[in-house]
């Protein structure tokens, strides 16, 4: 079973990726377009988030100027949200904005420094503002904590794939393998992502922990 809220997210990403005046498509291959825009929204959520966090920085004059330009294409995005939504309605084109956005984030921040740079911090809050001000208020998507949401995203995968590993198990080796990691075991703990991954369970070691999803 998924947890409640990332259901009904499933189902507005589903419902709204079409607008309101076609014909929605229920089949496979939509339902997993739903489920990867929900990843892409998440994933670059996650990152936005770990940026917002950062203590320390080192100023760079370029970083410094490449978020200053993606700061106001977030306005910019808000304002194309808003225009979508008085055309008609128009969802599918909400959902284009946000994901143009969304590569944007994705080129600045793997550009030299970025992630380093002050600014950094002011980009990364200036896109997690439009997730939940914006897009959760507009369609009701993006504010769920990002761990969380794409833990639930990997079981819908894994209940519609029928995966065998579940997500008590997942979490049990991930437990397992955490503490064989303190006791500098890290035979068992390498021996464990291998199994996990031979099983089609992707590990992620981040600053927040260890996350996981199903390939």
């Amino acid at each position: 079973t998924c947890a409640l809220p990332i259901s009904g997210e499933l189902a507005r990403a589903l419902l709204l990726s079409a607008h309101y005046r076609s014909i929605l498509d229920f089949g496979e291959d939509s339902i997993e377009q739903a489920l990867t825009a929900l990843g892409r929204i998440y994933e670059c959520k996650a990152k936005a988030l770990e940026l917002s966090q950062k203590k320390s920085a080192v100023p760079d004059m370029r970083a410094e100027s490449l978020w200053g330009e993606f700061v106001q294409d977030c306005e910019k995005t808000r304002g194309q949200m808003l225009d979508a939504m008085a055309n008609d309605f128009n969802t599918p084109e909400v959902f284009g904005a946000v994901f143009a956005l969304i590569r944007e984030f994705n080129r600045v921040a793997a550009e030299p420094l970025a992630q380093a740079t002050p600014s950094a911090v002011l980009g990364a809050q200036a896109f997690l503002n439009l997730l939940e001000l914006d897009l959760g208020e507009l369609l009701g998507i993006g504010r769920l904590e990002p761990t969380k949401a794409l833990e639930d995203l990997s079981r819908i995968r894994a209940a519609r794939s029928g995966s065998r590993v579940s997500p008590e198990e997942i979490a049990s080796l991930i437990a397992e393998r955490l503490q064989a990691r303190k006791d500098k075991n890290f035979a068992r703990a390498d021996e464990i992502r291998k199994d996990l991954d031979s099983k089609g369970v992707v590990l992620k070691d981040g600053p927040q922990g260890t996350t996981w999803e199903y390939r």
